[in-house]
């Protein structure tokens, strides 16, 4: 632990939950919004501090997840504390305690994992949204045509702004619910059996789910594997649970890029204010470099070939 607060922090949520105060703690790898430590013994849990987070925020995201496993799709268990709470509150900071999922991180993606990736999202797609789900992503188009006409690369400037004015001022009449809206491959973890789970759902909002079809075909370019035949096991994953409509697989390719420059907007506002980014995070280079492979893919044909468009 770099920050001696937490030690104080978990000693408070331990008791709070009732945990096992003899068992290990371990800081949990990744993450940015907030701080996680894993907690061993007979019920192992994480725990995690969202000190990016308002308290009415965690609790939605709470509630959030609650709703997706009263609906049978997996993800991690709220754990409540010993008075009952979703949300643990300690110095300001909203706490939630979930059960540990068994598995590692995905960290490459094949065409078999590509395929089930798509699976878990046209199941996620399927769950009724509740009345509370956040109404749009935390990065909107004047979040990034802001950072756009302010920021101080020119680089950055000027590949951003053109790129936005290509999207069109509104998705028109597409089917919406909830979209993860980060499901990209850091944010599964690969049970033993195989079987993918959905994780950290900070993002998640009210969105056409073409939207998360596009930002999960971009998380294959996160881990260097965007090719052909992975987007083309992505999408058959995908539509084996829930077939695109027509008017969803025309704004495929313009989701990729919407996604490419919503996190190339995240990852250069993220290094202004925390400097130089860890390694898998890069910077926002990687996602230009995504839009431009996915324009190509325009003017070769590739996206039509794969979307029969």
């Amino acid at each position: 632990m770099t920050d001696g607060r937490y030690a104080a922090w978990l000693s408070e949520v331990i008791e709070a939950y009732a945990l096992d105060d003899r068992a290990q703690v371990s800081p949990l790898r990744g993450g940015t919004s907030n701080v996680s430590f894993t907690l061993g013994g007979l019920q192992s849990v994480i725990i995690t501090f969202c000190v990016e987070l308002s308290v009415p925020r965690a609790e939605r995201l709470a509630r959030l997840i609650g709703h997706l496993g009263s609906h049978g799709f997996p993800t991690n268990r709220i754990v409540p504390s010993q008075v009952g709470d979703l949300v643990h509150v300690v110095d300001g900071v909203p706490v939630i305690v979930k059960a540990f999922i068994a598995g590692q991180a995905l960290r490459s993606v094949d065409n078999a994992r590509a395929h089930r990736i798509g699976g878990v999202l046209a199941r996620l797609h399927r769950v009724p949204a509740p009345d509370d789900l956040a109404p749009d992503h935390s990065i909107t188009r004047a979040t990034m045509t802001e950072l756009a006409e302010t920021a101080q690369d020119g680089n950055f400037s000027g590949w951003l702004l053109p790129a936005l004015q290509e999207f069109p001022a509104n998705w028109g009449p597409i089917p919406a619910g909830i979209v993860h809206g980060d499901l990209v491959p850091d944010n599964l973890v690969e049970a033993p059996d195989g079987s993918l789970v959905a994780i950290d759902f900070e993002e998640a909002c009210l969105a056409p789910f073409v939207f998360d079809v596009g930002m999960s075909l971009l998380g294959l370019g996160h881990a260097r594997s965007l090719t052909i035949e992975t987007a083309s096991s992505l999408l058959a994953g995908y539509q084996v649970e829930r077939e695109l409509e027509a008017s969803e697989r025309k704004l495929v390719p313009t989701m990729v890029e919407y996604s490419a420059a919503m996190t190339a907007c995240w990852r250069y506002e993220l290094g202004q204010r925390k400097g130089p980014l860890p390694g898998e995070l890069r910077d926002w280079r990687d996602m230009q470099t995504i839009h431009g492979q996915s324009q190509e893919w325009r003017r070769s044909g590739v996206w039509s070939t794969l979307l029969d468009t």
